[in-house]
This record gives C-alpha cells, sequence and structure tokens, in this order.
C-alpha cells in the first residue's frame, strides 16, 4: 500500500483493492472516460484522425515500418499507432475505433495526473485531496467546453504525456528502499517508455527531457544527491539520444520518410506575431475565445469563466517557476511540470512549427500546465479563510460551465465524410482523389472500402498533382475497379485548388457528375494515376512541387 510519504509497504490484493489510493485512481479513470466519451462522439472525425487510423491499418498488415508513408515529425508509430492496430485487427476500421480508444488514453492521463498529485512527498492529506479534487474540476471542463480538443481533435499527443508521466513516475519509484534489481528495472522502464515517446514525438524533448535534466543539475549541485542524479540524468540521457535515432534508423531500413524538420528558426523579426499567435490559440484551447459575442451570450459568459481559469493557470506556472529559480520548497512535479511549459513555449516561438492550424502544441503546454495549476490552488484555497465556501462555490461554478460549454459541441455535422462514403460504396467506386481533408476521413468512413488519394493543383498552368504528405504512394498504384476513378471535389476547401476546370484540365471531361450534399463528384472511364503521374512530371518542370502540409 502507498504510504503519505510516497513509499509502498507490503499488501494483498484484497487489501490494496480496498485502499484508498486504487479506488481513486480508478475514480479518476472511470470518470474521465465517461466524460470524454459523451464529447467525443459530438466532435466529426478530421482527416488528421483518420490518417493515423490509415497508418494502423498498414501497419497490422505488416508495413511495421510504414514504408511508403510521408509523416511529420511527430509520427506516433512508437506510441499510440500499435494501440490503434490492435483495436482495428479487434473491431475493423472505422469511426468508431477513434471515438472509443481516445477516451481510454484520457482516462490514463486523468490517472497518472493524479498519482502524481498524491504521490508529492511532505504533503498533508487535506491539501493532496484538495488538489487531486482541482485537477480533476479543471481536467473534466476541458474536455466537455467549448473546445472538447483534449478528448480526441489532439489524442495523438495525449499518449505523449502519458509516456512523459510514466517515465517520471518510474524514475520516481527508483527513489524508493528498493532492490538492486528493482531499481535496474525501473530504470530501464523508465528509459525505454522515454525513448520511445521521444523517437514518436520530438517534443518530448522539451515537454520533459531539457526540463529534467535541468532541474535534476540545479539539484545535483545545490542538494547534494549526486549518485542518484548521476543515474536518472544518464537514462534521460540516452533515452533521447536513443529516440532521436530511431526513426532516422527506420527510414534507412526502409521505413517512413519525415517531411516536417522539427528544429527550423523563424525570423526574429516574426517572434511578436508568432507569440500573439501563441496567446490566440491558448485562448482558443482553454475553451476561452471570448471576444466577439455577446455579453448576454450563455457561450460568451462560459468562455470568460474559461479565461479567468486560463489566467490562474498561467500564473501558477509562473509562481513555480519563480520558486524554483529562487530555491524555495515547492513540489518537484509542479516544477519539472512548469519548465517543461516555458521550455516549449520558447521552442515554439523560436520555430517554424507554430504555423496557422497548429494548435495541438500549444494545447500540449496547456495540459502539461494543468497538475500545476491544482497544486498552487490549493495552496492558494487552503491558505485562505474562506476555504469552507470558496471550494463548494468552485464545484457549482465548475458545474456549470460543463453543462453550457458542452452545449455548443453537440450541433456539429458527422454527415459529409458518412454520405459521401455511402454513395461511392453503392456506385462501387473505390479508388479516387480529393483534397487532404476530405481523402482519409472518406476512406475510413467507408470503412476502407474506398481508397482516397490526396492531391492538389499546381503550376502555372495548374494541374492535379498528389500530395505526399500524410499518405502512402502505394495508394496511387491501386487498381480502379473496372478501370473508373473519381475526384471528389469540396467546394469549401479553396486552399488545394481543385475545381471542375483543373480536373478538366488534367484528365479532359467526366464520365458522369454526381452532387452529394454540398460535395461533387466525377468519375472518369481511364487511368487517372497515369494521368496524374504525367502531370506530376510537368508541375516539376516549374519548379520542385511543395507538399500541402496538414493544417493540424
Amino acid at each position: 500500500m502507498e504510504t503519505m510519504n510516497g513509499t509502498h509497504t507490503s499488501s494483498g490484493p484484497a487489501q490494496w483493492w480496498r485502499s484508498p489510493p486504487l479506488r481513486l485512481y480508478v475514480a479518476a479513470f472511470v470518470g474521465s472516460v465517461i466524460t470524454s466519451l459523451i464529447a467525443s462522439y459530438h466532435v466529426p472525425i478530421s482527416s488528421d484522425q483518420a490518417s493515423i487510423l490509415l497508418e494502423a491499418d498498414a501497419f497490422r498488415h505488416g508495413n511495421v515500418l510504414l514504408h511508403g508513408w510521408v509523416l511529420p515529425a511527430d509520427n506516433f508509430l512508437f506510441t499510440s499507432i500499435p494501440i490503434y492496430a490492435i483495436a482495428i485487427s479487434l473491431f475493423g476500421i472505422s469511426n468508431t475505433v477513434f471515438h472509443v480508444l481516445p477516451p481510454l488514453f484520457f482516462g490514463i492521463l486523468t490517472a497518472l495526473m493524479v498519482w502524481h498529485a498524491r504521490y508529492e512527498e511532505n504533503t498533508v492529506p487535506k491539501r493532496r485531496t484538495v488538489t487531486i479534487l482541482l485537477l480533476l474540476l479543471i481536467l473534466f471542463p476541458s474536455c466537455a467546453g467549448l473546445y472538447p480538443g483534449i478528448t480526441i481533435v489532439f489524442i495523438e499527443h495525449v499518449a505523449t504525456l502519458i509516456g512523459i508521466l510514466l517515465s517520471w513516475l518510474l524514475l520516481r519509484l527508483m527513489r524508493g528502499g528498493r532492490s538492486s534489481r528493482s531499481r535496474a528495472l525501473l530504470t530501464a522502464g523508465a528509459g525505454v517508455i522515454l525513448g520511445l515517446t521521444t523517437a514518436s514525438d520530438p517534443f518530448a524533448v522539451f515537454l520533459f527531457g531539457l526540463p529534467f535534466l535541468l532541474m535534476i543539475g540545479h539539484d545535483a549541485i545545490l542538494k547534494a544527491h549526486p549518485p542518484l542524479r548521476i543515474r536518472e540524468g544518464c537514462t534521460v540521457i540516452c533515452a533521447l539520444i536513443a529516440g532521436l535515432a530511431l526513426p532516422v534508423a527506420a527510414h534507412h531500413l526502409g521505413g517512413f520518410s519525415t517531411e516536417q524538420p522539427l528544429a527550423h528558426f523563424a525570423a526574429l523579426s516574426s517572434v511578436p506575431l508568432r507569440a500573439g499567435r501563441f496567446i490566440t490559440y491558448l485562448f482558443m484551447v482553454s475553451g476561452s475565445p471570448f471576444w466577439g459575442g455577446s455579453i448576454r451570450s450563455i457561450t460568451t459568459l462560459v468562455a470568460l469563466a474559461h479565461g479567468i481559469l486560463l489566467l490562474g493557470i498561467v500564473i501558477a506556472v509562473v509562481a513555480a517557476s519563480a520558486a524554483w529559480l529562487r530555491s524555495r520548497s515547492t513540489s518537484e512535479t509542479a516544477t519539472l511540470l512548469s519548465l517543461g511549459c516555458g521550455i516549449t513555449t520558447l521552442a515554439l516561438l523560436a520555430s517554424q512549427q507554430l504555423q496557422q492550424g497548429t494548435e495541438r502544441y500549444v494545447l500540449l503546454v496547456l495540459v502539461l500546465s494543468l497538475p500545476v495549476a491544482a497544486s498552487y490552488g490549493a495552496s492558494w484555497l487552503l491558505s485562505r479563510s474562506l476555504s469552507s465556501w470558496v471550494l463548494p462555490a468552485v464545484l457549482v461554478l465548475t458545474g456549470m460551465t460543463m453543462l453550457a460549454g458542452y452545449a455548443p459541441a453537440v450541433h456539429r455535422s458527422h454527415t459529409a465524410a458518412t454520405a459521401a462514403a455511402a454513395f461511392l460504396t453503392a456506385h462501387h467506386l473505390s479508388s479516387g482523389f480529393s483534397d487532404y481533408w476530405d481523402a482519409a476521413a472518406v476512406t475510413v468512413a467507408s470503412r476502407d472500402t474506398v481508397t482516397i488519394t490526396p492531391v492538389f493543383a499546381f503550376g502555372s498552368t495548374p494541374r492535379i498533382v498528389p500530395q505526399t504528405f500524410l499518405a502512402d504512394s502505394a495508394w496511387l498504384r491501386k487498381p480502379g475497379a473496372s478501370g473508373t476513378w473519381f475526384v471528389l471535389v469540396n467546394p469549401q476547401e479553396t486552399g488545394y485548388g481543385i475545381t471542375p476546370a483543373v480536373l478538366e484540365h488534367s484528365f479532359g471531361a467526366p464520365a458522369a457528375t454526381y452532387h452529394v450534399n454540398s460535395l461533387l463528384i466525377e468519375v472518369w472511364h481511364r487511368n487517372l494515376p497515369g494521368l496524374i503521374s504525367r502531370s506530376y512530371a510537368d508541375a516539376l518542370s516549374h519548379g520542385p512541387v511543395p507538399p500541402l502540409p496538414s493544417a493540424a
């Protein structure tokens, strides 16, 4: 059983199940899973999420290194992809997998955060209880509020946070009074998990690697624990190096190639603009974009409530970092996570990674700061004589925020990709092309009976060329049924340049044209991949064809 100072005593399974810690972790897990599961079914699947399922499907069919794929630096191959592959093997490829599995990830993340909140040494039970309660109150509105991004939209990065917190858990367990063999196993486990997490998402370097090395270097100098700190530091350094080298090795072994370099510095003059964008995204992912709405609107009031919560979170992170700089006693987890927030923010402001539509990186910073806010919020509440009524007020207001903030999410449409998939399947149209945002989404909605390759228009005289990013080059070699190919046109996706005029210039007049809701489907009885290959070569004569990145 876990004791108050974080150590463990031997106990049987029955005693462990009846102990408060396990019941607490199970309650946190179940509550977060149910809450996020409800919210996830009101969020439509985009091609960013559908691409994960297609990669997992390729993985389960033996392409374990994703040969032919072009992926971003955060490839998720060594964390979430194998888990999705197992789920697809059991239940088939469908949107349901992505509605069910992410809430399970979110539940694990919540339980890990609760574990670290309870594990803090020199913390009185009352403060631990309030810290955990505040943590759950902050997390649940995040998944049921105006922007339910934690539950499903950026769930791949939740796997990154799980890997980070698991590594930190094992490193902390290693400090207890354990045998040399146990410490070796815990060290190896922490190194392997952190290495695979870094290989899947290099942002783990900024979120955990550099902050951890900075923190233990500071402790080794000022607090005289050199042997333990050296062992921990060497474990983390080796894990980071192995993690960064693993994708390179996978590529040289015939696996995926990486499209987006992580370390690409932005111009110094663009930092103010990028800082403004970072702040805007921070308001968006916290569910508090209150500007532009009527003050009488419940949605605006909920956004303002989230904005106040966001302000408290920022103050807590700054306070934790300041306390560490002044060598004041503070929670070790709060110090580590606040440093991770700061270093990741600086990395985003200094690199080209923070582009339009990349809220997921800002979401990483926000989620990482939530345990820090809970820890400092508990200290603030317990230091006030009014805490006896402040905490119930927080409970009531948070519940109201959850209910009111959840309402706008329920009206989002799921029908476009599903209707297109049903039409294509019914007309035996199995191979075609579209813009990126419809390609993978419709493919998954059809349960992989239809394969759509992403394309875009390029050149002085626009021609259709293939998009390599987040796609498998083998899709172009997949034969169409009876030599029939189609192109799905979404008039709302104007950035890709796919119009009926461009299609006719590239492929000639279509044999048939159909309208499905707002989408246009044009059909040709000819080999479109061959024509795309020739138009691609023609586009190359006008200069390199830029691969269109995902906007997520």
